[in-house]
């Protein structure tokens, strides 16, 4: 599955807000926790490597 970051942080973000542990993404359970390890893993790593 590939991840499209932004409607990642989105709907972690609206999680967050309704003290949701988890939200569906792409028809899968995500619970919020691990989306918050992803999106500051994608934001040190990935969106910070030089092209």
């Amino acid at each position: 599955m590939s991840i499209d970051i932004q409607i990642l942080k989105k709907l972690y973000a609206k999680a967050v807000l309704n003290n949701q542990e988890q939200f569906m993404y792409k028809g899968q359970p995500i619970l919020t926790s691990y989306a918050k390890y992803v999106i500051e893993y994608y934001e040190t790593t990935v969106a910070n490597k030089p092209q």
